[in-house]
């Protein structure tokens, strides 16, 4: 099977190496200690920015982490999927005990 950097690659476009990789990877992990940094922090201290409904803020946070993910690690978009559910029930036992 080609790799993502082969013409006849399944994503083109995609690279999971290259000048541009460590940008993603830098931009992943930022919004991932974001998302945790604001999931922990007690309701008043949040920033007013919202969208109105918390389910919403919720999955609007996981979508530009998955989108990040995929962007940084383009061949592993199943072990990403699955750390990022893992990750979210790690932050919902952290709000538990805060």
């Amino acid at each position: 099977m080609p790799g993502p950097n082969e013409p006849n690659s399944p994503r083109p476009g995609f690279k999971a190496t290259g000048p541009g990789a460590p940008i993603w990877r830098l931009g992943f992990f930022a919004c991932l200690v974001g998302v945790l940094v604001l999931s922990l922090l007690p309701g008043p201290m949040l920033p007013p920015v919202e969208s109105g409904w918390d389910k919403a803020n919720h999955a609007i946070a996981y979508l530009v982490l998955g989108l990040l993910g995929l962007r940084a690690y383009p061949d592993r978009s199943v072990a990403l999927f699955a750390w990022l559910v893992v990750f979210g029930g790690f932050v919902e036992v952290l709000q538990a005990m805060t």
